[in-house]
């Protein structure tokens, strides 16, 4: 039994090959030596009893078409010179001419079997080859964080491969997102990184935008692409994120838990950072409203806990009005740069908003008695020291100098200043007292809330800032204004050292 199963075994395997009636291979019969896989190789041709080469002068694609139908495929991608590893045996045939109708090599013209100008067939090199279509070609995938974000990989040759990034742009990523499936692309890339480790299979795209499909674009020779430009042990890959349903969405990070945090924004299924770059009261403004609150407290950069993500945008630029953050202006997503938004470095922005959203139950104590059990809502924990200033900074976790506002209230900090007089010296001094506690928010001014708000000049200078989170009442009120030494002679310093002068002379005269 096994040897009628092992001639059926030998049968298969060289059934392909074209045989007279005799058995013989016939004259012409083409075959695919040392490929990788099913659909391309170095092409050998058999004359006169043995198998030889073809070199590559002359060598095109409407013969490696020719070649490719030949050897029972529908097609070929590319036409392959200096095919690697070359042959070892001699050349058959050279120069080849086909029109691509021909149903086999022999039928196109050639300077003859056994005809070969070794000064255009070296041995040692010039074999030609061909990559041949199969079933699926051109089919595209994306590798990375979501189905809408990833580096392209196409399908050629019965393997997935890599698309270069050499000639990438959005016009590519536009219609690599078509043929996917989804409606456009946000943005593309050029050096995506983690790197595919599998072959580079196309280079040079050059979409109009409105095809259908990559292979449908004008390109560089497929699985062969630049060696220079596409080496697969480089980073070299294509990238795009096409749109998804809910793209621009925004989130509130590493804050309390209601109405503060870093803002991350969400783009082709996946959620990033916003750099702080640029990042205003206005901008604040529009994210608040976004997110539903009923208004922004202020803006915050350099947020303490940082993302672990790359960003989205960088820059953007708004007016205050606008409903969301994607319809202001300057927002191009997935750029930015180094030098304003590292990744490694707590460049997020950030957001203090107003009130809380339906269904958020704010922080609250709850005090207990004998028969009954009250919860009291309560608003944030504020300083409520009087001094200088500098005592109140450094008792942050000290709790006989802070409370919890009653629900409602908010934190607030105010600076207000007077001067000293040294009349001898006809010199003064602008210092500052200042105040913090809770106060009721319809106390405190819209500009009060977005950061320290200072008016009126000299001693009728008065700094104040209004806002909602534990302990953002602590640090020193910034009057913009330093201690200003005035010497001259005011009619305060006049008369003393008159009365001085005469105080002297009596002194003297007695």
């Amino acid at each position: 039994m096994w040897r009628l199963n092992t001639v059926f075994l030998i049968v298969l395997v060289i059934s392909w090959i074209p045989v007279d009636i005799q058995g013989q291979i016939v004259n012409g019969t083409l075959r695919l030596v040392n490929t990788s896989n099913a659909y391309e190789g170095r092409l050998e041709i058999y004359y006169s009893g043995s198998w030889g080469r073809i070199c590559d002068y002359g060598w095109d694609l409407p013969s490696a078409v020719v070649a490719c139908k030949q050897l029972g495929f529908t097609g070929a991608h590319t036409a392959v010179v200096n095919t690697s590893p070359e042959g070892t045996g001699s050349f058959w045939i050279q120069n080849l001419n086909c029109q691509g109708t021909e149903t086999s090599l022999e039928d196109c013209s050639h300077d003859g079997v056994g005809v070969i100008n070794s000064s255009y067939c070296n041995q040692s090199s010039d074999d030609a080859g061909v990559l041949c279509k199969g079933p699926n070609d051109g089919e595209i995938r994306l590798i990375g964080y979501t189905q809408y974000f990833g580096r392209v990989e196409i399908f050629y040759a019965g393997e997935w491969g890599r698309v270069c990034k050499n000639g990438w742009s959005l016009n590519d990523a536009k219609v690599a997102c078509r043929q996917l499936g989804f409606s456009g692309a946000l943005a593309y890339w050029t050096l995506w990184s983690a790197r595919g480790t599998s072959r580079v299979v196309l280079d040079q795209l050059n979409c109009a935008g409105t095809e259908s499909r990559l292979d449908a674009c004008t390109h560089g020779s497929i699985g062969y692409p630049s060696s220079s430009s596409c080496s697969s042990n480089s980073y070299v890959d294509a990238g795009v994120a096409c749109e998804a349903p809910d793209d621009g969405e925004l989130r509130l990070m590493d804050g309390n838990g209601y109405n503060s945090g870093r803002v991350e924004i969400k783009f082709a299924g996946y959620w990033q950072r916003i750099c702080d770059w640029g990042w205003r009261s206005s901008e604040a403004a529009v994210a608040c409203r976004q997110l539903g609150y009923s208004g922004y407290v202020r803006a915050a950069t350099d947020w303490t806990i940082k993302g672990d993500t790359s960003f989205w945008l960088q820059g953007v630029q708004c007016q205050g009005t606008e409903a969301n953050i994607t319809d202001c202006s300057n927002v191009v997503i997935g750029y930015y740069d180094d030098y304003h938004c590292y990744s490694s470095s707590n460049d997020d922005a950030g957001v203090y908003c107003q009130g809380y959203l339906p269904g958020v139950i704010p922080p609250s104590t709850t005090t207990t008695t004998p028969t009954t059990t009250t919860t009291v809502p309560r608003g944030p924990r504020c300083y409520i020291c009087s001094s200088t200033g500098i005592s109140c900074s450094r008792s942050r976790n000290a709790s006989s100098h802070s409370n919890f506002c009653y629900y409602g209230h908010v934190c607030y900090s105010s600076a207000m200043a007077y001067e000293s007089y040294n009349l001898f010296y006809s010199s003064s001094t602008i210092s500052y007292s200042y105040s913090r506690g809770c106060r009721l928010p319809s106390s405190c001014t819209s500009q009060e809330y977005q950061g320290n708000t200072c008016t009126g000049t000299g001693t009728r200078r008065v700094c104040k800032h209004c806002c909602t989170t534990d302990y953002c009442n602590g640090g020193a009120v910034d009057t913009s204004q330093t201690s200003n030494n005035n010497r001259g002679s005011s009619l305060k310093t006049v008369c003393f050292k008159v009365l001085f002068a005469l105080l002297f002379i009596a002194f003297a005269w007695n």
